[in-house]
């Protein structure tokens, strides 16, 4: 028996200028806004378990339970002018404070069951694992004041939900040959979601707030993957071989009182991998590789109804979005100098098709709308460089650098095709501290990247991150500071024919987290590989 709880917060606070120019049935509306925004999320998880080990079997059972608690914000101070050809119909300055708020109350028990079959080692694996937030409310809230401080717009935004979701696989690896092994399985995820939309305007006739029913929106969502699949690893001499494929049928339902929004989409998909490596004498390693593979939007990317980020700022989902099929091939040369260090030379080259994009256009005077598109398809062809190290027995070092060529190919008005080359690299030091103390410190560089409407300018930050364990290791203790040195900087520019936006970002301190885990009698689950548990299932489910 073991158990244990978790607490988790990540603060954010960061300076914001944005300038934006709409032109929208005439009227050339430009807004500069100035001022904080921050962020707090939270986490509160208590976990209680049972594992079981016998010769041949393996069991495991566990039960979380908590809450999570997202939210985000912003105070800036708003200077807005609006002409009519060369008539000017508003030159004012607003206060504005924005709020979004998403707390979850959740449930989730998980199963992990292993039989070693025979002597040969052929095992038998089965994992399960079922989440449920019987409570979830996605809140947002706009204001605008004019310098009188009289409420000029204001916006009031509920999203009242519960949500399921199941994860279940069944595993059968075969050890045919001492070298071989073949893995045969079949995995089930359903997701599924209902609740309802509802929103209300400030009303300055009547200074009120009023809700807008010809926006109220009933919905019911749920995703299933069917997958099987099968993969074959093995060795021929200097020769190494895996190669698998997986074919999967997704099923997404979405019913909505909206308007045309309902939908009942099949798909069937067939996804191939291979990877072949050759090992020469004195640690040489020669591979190459292959696979194609999906990434499919998130549910909050197919609603179809209108939230607001502040009050200049509204978003809306896309029903009919596609998901990015992508085919990767890369072709790596790894030296070992000995068990401590190597240096690793790979080339890639990645397509994908469909890409989604969220493109901002011009909605009305001076107000943006964010919406989820397909834009077309790109090409990244690019080597990347990787050294691992061991400069002392207490110091462990990572390098990584990568110099790419990106193109993007639009097939969507209002995106242009462009093309960029650019870079990345970091530097990653994790050094122990004693028995019971780690420190790590990196340093990270991102180079500037282009999107469909434009461009983000590169930047680069650092994170100092140490971990104490207490109380004979049931008690851990870690504080990560994300930009310690308060580096990065965030700049975006969108240009289009009705919209000019340039957004510029600043952490006023490091992005903070505190996270305290306390367990008792928690050594055995450590001990296993490769389940549910043990990979980090706490509340994680699938990217929904």
């Amino acid at each position: 028996w073991y158990a244990g709880v978790s607490a988790s917060q990540v603060r954010g606070r960061s300076d914001f200028n944005q300038e934006k120019t709409t032109i929208v049935d005439d009227y050339k509306t430009t807004s500069i806004s100035d001022g904080i925004r921050h962020s707090c999320n939270s986490s509160y998880i208590a976990r209680l378990g049972y594992e079981l080990n016998l010769d041949s079997h393996r069991l495991l059972f566990e039960a979380q339970s908590g809450v999570t608690e997202t939210a985000r914000g912003g105070d800036l101070i708003y200077d807005e002018h609006r002409q009519l050809g060369e008539q000017v119909i508003n030159d004012a300055v607003y206060s504005s404070s924005d709020r979004y708020s998403n707390e979850k109350r959740l449930a989730q028990l998980v199963t992990d069951y292993d039989w070693k079959i025979n002597e040969r080692g052929d095992i038998f694996s089965f994992r399960s694992r079922f989440r449920y937030d019987w409570y979830a409310l996605e809140y947002t809230e706009s204001n605008m004041f004019d310098n009188r401080g009289s409420r000029y717009e204001g916006t009031r935004g509920y999203e009242d939900e519960a949500h399921w979701d199941i994860d279940m696989s069944m595993n059968y690896d075969l050890n045919y040959r001492p070298t071989g092994k073949a893995e045969f399985g079949y995995q089930f995820t359903s997701y599924s979601e209902f609740g309802d939309y509802s929103i209300k305007y400030w009303n300055r006739e009547v200074e009120d707030f009023q809700w807008q029913d010809d926006l109220y929106a009933k919905f019911w969502y749920r995703r299933q993957l069917h997958t099987l699949f099968a993969m074959v690893t093995d060795k021929f001499g200097p020769v190494s071989v895996n190669a698998g494929v997986r074919g999967e049928y997704t099923n997404d339902k979405m019913h909505i009182s909206v308007k045309d929004a309902s939908r009942d989409i099949e798909r069937l998909n067939l996804f191939p991998s291979v990877h072949l490596s050759y090992e020469a004498p004195g640690g040489n390693i020669i591979s190459a590789g292959y696979s194609y593979r999906v990434a499919r939007p998130g549910i909050w990317e197919l609603e179809p109804y209108i939230t607001y980020e502040d009050y200049y700022t509204k978003k809306i989902g896309n029903p009919d979005i596609r998901p990015e099929y992508i085919h990767s091939a890369e072709l790596s040369y790894r030296k070992r100098f000995n068990a401590d260090n190597s240096l690793t030379f790979t080339g890639y080259y990645r397509r994908r098709n469909d890409v989604r994009e969220r493109v901002r256009v011009a909605y009305e005077p001076g107000v943006t709308l964010d919406s989820l598109i397909n834009a077309g398809h790109d090409h990244t062809v690019g080597l990347e460089a990787n050294a691992t190290l061991k400069p002392a027995r207490w110091w462990n070092m990572v390098a990584n650098a990568s110099i790419y060529n990106y193109r993007f190919f639009s097939t969507f008005v209002g995106c242009t095709d462009n093309s960029i080359l650019s870079y990345t690299a970091s530097l990653m030091n994790a050094f122990t501290a004693g028995k019971t103390t780690r420190i790590q410190f990196d340093a990270n560089v991102v180079g500037p990247r282009i999107l469909s409407q434009g461009r983000e300018e590169g930047y680069f930050y650092f994170t100092l991150a140490l971990r104490q364990q207490l109380l004979k290791n049931k008690l851990s203790a870690s504080l990560v500071a994300n930009d310690i040195f308060r580096t990065a900087k965030y700049y975006n520019s969108l240009i289009s024919p009705t919209l000019n936006s340039r957004t510029y970002v600043r952490p006023k301190y490091p992005n903070i987290l505190l996270s305290l885990t306390y367990s008792f009698n928690a050594g055995g689950q450590h001990k296993n590989s490769g389940g549910t548990i043990s990979s980090g299932a706490l509340f994680e489910g699938k990217d929904f």
